[in-house]
């Protein structure tokens, strides 16, 4: 889930449910979050108490509940490059708020998540072990407009999805890639087959991640592989109730040809670029409408998000 804080862009937070991320937490929610130019102190009680009580986790007995029903941990991740503007095959980040606002913004950030936590665990009388951890402070900037298709991509050293749940002794069939980025997927009501060839270019030939000379590139330059996620929860907006709301979804028969159609593009790109095949470099894909069980590790997990 992607969500846009209150007041004029000022931050925005990437949402994700886990059973196990490291730095170390078990089940809970990883929050990737960055601040812009403009930001202040006023915006951060409403967005903690937005992000920490909407109904993202799943209980033991299947019902909705939030972090802090759960009860949870939480592990915040700061990532400046989620507000990246892709101009050309470049990304700009033009509006970074300045080291020092955006350090002290996200500590006050972290230090609200643990009071929350903390409140709740204790008027719940839950003696589970609850825990927030996070990384190391960074500045970020913003870009946004109506859109088709939303992508948050993540750079990674090997990630898996898994295409087929085990069944009568048969074991769970996997995709999986090493080095390279996980592309997750939503397309928005009104989103054609046109979109998703301007998609791949942008995806395949930006230059997104940095190489260990610290140059930026492209998943081609890299080389890497690519592994393409259908994530509808990417459109879910808070809404009442503190339910997250899915508006403005394309039909699921649509969304499973639109992701197929992106595939085809993807895999065209990367059999032109000699580096690419002579690495044995691919693109896989999950399944659209089925459950993403998915493993990903990273050296330096890079989060970008991307609007067509």
């Amino acid at each position: 889930m992607a969500e846009r804080s209150s007041g004029a862009g000022a931050a925005r937070a990437v949402l994700q449910r886990c059973v196990r991320a490291t730095l170390q937490i078990d089940r809970g929610m990883v929050i990737y979050v960055c601040f812009f130019k403009g930001a202040t102190d006023d915006i951060l009680p409403k967005m903690v108490s937005t992000l920490l009580n909407l109904r993202l986790c799943e209980s033991d007995s299947g019902k909705m509940v939030s972090v802090l029903e759960l009860p949870g941990s939480l592990l915040v991740v700061p990532q400046a490059t989620l507000g990246g503007k892709a101009k050309g095959r470049a990304m700009q980040y033009h509006n970074n708020i300045g080291k020092e606002d955006g350090l002290r913004l996200y500590s006050a950030f972290v230090s609200l998540c643990e009071k929350e936590l903390t409140a709740a665990t204790a008027a719940a009388g839950n003696v589970a072990e609850v825990t927030v951890k996070h990384g190391t402070p960074s500045s970020v900037v913003r870009g946004h407009r109506t859109v088709k298709a939303r992508t948050v991509v993540q750079q990674c050293r090997q990630a898996k999805v898994r295409i087929r749940t085990s069944l009568d002794g048969a074991e769970a069939q996997w995709v999986e890639i090493q080095e390279g980025v996980v592309d997750y997927v939503c397309f928005y009501r009104g989103a054609t087959e046109g979109i998703t060839r301007k998609m791949a270019d942008r995806l395949m030939t930006t230059k997104l991640f940095r190489k260990d000379t610290r140059e930026c590139v492209s998943v081609l330059d890299l080389p890497g592989s690519v592994l393409l996620v259908p994530r509808d929860s990417l459109l879910g907006e808070p809404g009442p109730e503190r339910k997250v709301q899915y508006r403005g979804r394309c039909q699921p028969e649509l969304g499973a040809l639109l992701f197929s159609s992106l595939a085809s593009p993807c895999r065209e790109l990367m059999l032109g670029s000699a580096s690419c095949t002579d690495g044995g470099m691919k693109v896989e894909q999950g399944v659209y409408g089925q459950r993403q069980e998915m493993v990903l590790s990273s050296v330096e997990l890079l989060t970008l998000l991307l609007e067509f």
